[in-house]
């Protein structure tokens, strides 16, 4: 195999067909070192001169004609793949397209990304699928699933990270569960709460941290991986229950919102993606609309709630 960049290959076929390196290098803009070396570099590959001084000017040898005239060859084959080449029109895509997100992230966060895929490809056909970390990058890499939403700092080793949005934290409770218009410290801690952990059972946070530097603590009643099964508990059991903001936002009127009597940090999430698909036109369409549909902020991360 020869061992030349498409760029050296660029370079040797300016010098050859100019014969000389000063006319070549003014043609590409490139220092005169530059030429030399790829020059040089070709001399080695194909032992031979390639171009040789002949009177005031420089002439090619029998090989440097040959490697002249493939160079030439091969430089218009590039040229014809890029010509031939047929953009991308998203309103023609009747594809699908996989978003992999967990259950909190598909109602809350992707509505708006949907609309703005809607609007782009019409046409396109939009699946949102569970998210399993365990299995994520190898999904990714046979093609069954397009794009993720995750949280960052969990996204599989090797992919494409995007800042998608930044989320913050609020509780809520049953209508009728409190009396005040806003949810006090004493009441939090009295209250029994339901701690939604994504990663693993759990029946201690962020929250209870900060809780114990006042000397203060909670009563988690019950511990769930995701939200919405959070949300029947709460129906059920009563108590509170923290909940990202905008996941609260689409709770009916039965529900009442408060903001925390303690602060609690937020966490990003990010879009990813396989490295293999970034210059691809129709995926650099679709995960651009994804981003630009929320705007990226920074919080603070936090583990559980």
């Amino acid at each position: 195999m020869i061992d030349l960049t498409l760029r050296q290959i660029e370079v040797l076929n300016a010098a050859l067909s100019a014969r000389g390196l000063t006319a070549a290098a003014d043609r590409l803009g490139l220092p005169q070192s530059n030429m030399s070396a790829t020059l040089a570099k070709a001399r080695r590959i194909f032992g031979d001169s390639l171009l040789v001084r002949s009177g005031s000017g420089m002439s090619l040898t029998e090989e440097g004609a040959r490697v002249l005239e493939v160079t030439a060859r091969l430089l218009e084959d590039v040229d014809a793949l890029s010509a031939d080449r047929t953009h991308y029109n998203p309103r023609e895509d009747d594809g699908e397209f996989r978003i992999a997100a967990v259950d909190y992230v598909q109602a809350a966060v992707l509505p708006a990304s949907i609309s703005a895929l809607r609007e782009l490809a019409p046409k396109l056909r939009i699946a949102l699928v569970g998210l399993d970390r365990l299995t994520l990058r190898q999904s990714m890499e046979a093609g069954e699933i397009d794009v993720a939403v995750t949280t960052s700092g969990y996204a599989p080793d090797g992919l494409r990270v995007a800042p998608l949005v930044s989320e913050t934290f609020v509780c809520v409770t049953r209508r009728g569960e409190l009396a005040g218009e806003a949810l006090d410290i004493d009441s939090y801690c009295r209250l029994p709460q339901i701690l939604t952990s994504p990663t693993r059972a759990n029946f201690r946070g962020e929250v209870d941290h900060v809780l114990a530097k006042d000397g203060r603590k909670r009563h988690i009643a019950a511990s769930t991986s995701n939200f919405f099964s959070a949300l029947s508990l709460l129906k059920e059991i009563g108590g509170v229950i923290t909940l990202p903001k905008r996941l609260a936002e689409t709770l009916g009127d039965e529900y009442r919102i408060y903001e925390p009597p303690i602060r609690i940090g937020g966490f990003d999430l990010v879009l990813c993606w396989v490295p293999k698909v970034h210059s691809s036109e129709r995926h650099t369409h679709h995960r651009n609309a994804i981003l630009n549909s929320v705007e990226p902020q920074t919080s603070e991360r936090t583990a559980g709630v």
